[in-house]
């Protein structure tokens, strides 16, 4: 089991941080985001005023407060499936930021106001260490005869 998470690991690592590129690409070539830089207007950017925008704001809010705090119910440091699923978990929630920023960027037919999610959740996703994560969770030898 511990060599097949090590190999997977990056690969879902890698898969989660590719998916936000890809809806943030989605939005560049559905509203033209070149002219993103020249046009860049934080009235656009923070809806506040919004209802729509400012649910979604709070959905990814308490997506963000669950990043920290759901996964840690889970995670045992002796049980590296239950590390695995804590991981995998931490990868969705910050994968659901970036989904509601898809969803107001379509509503808004704006990327602008999709640029907080994609950010919040690509620095998360980016940030997570999929070489480390799972390397210090394993089992520890019960006889000290096994560590030969």
């Amino acid at each position: 089991m511990k060599q097949s998470t090590e190999k997977v690991v990056p690969i879902i690592w890698a898969a989660f941080l590719i998916s936000v590129v890809i809806y943030i690409g989605i939005l560049f070539s559905i509203f033209g985001g070149l002219s993103l830089i020249e046009d860049l207007d934080y009235h656009r950017i923070f809806l506040f005023n919004n209802p729509v925008a400012l649910s979604l704001y709070v959905i990814s809010t308490l997506a963000l407060g669950a990043y920290f705090v759901v996964p840690n119910f889970i995670i045992s440091t002796s049980d590296r499936k239950k590390a695995f699923t804590g991981f995998i978990l931490r990868l969705a929630l910050l994968e659901s930021i970036c989904l509601y920023g898809f969803i107001l960027g379509i509503i808004q037919q704006d990327i602008q106001a999709a640029i907080p999610f994609f950010i919040m959740s690509f620095v998360g996703i980016f940030t997570m260490n999929p070489f480390t994560k799972l390397k210090d969770i394993s089992p520890k030898p019960t006889n000290p005869t096994t560590l030969t």
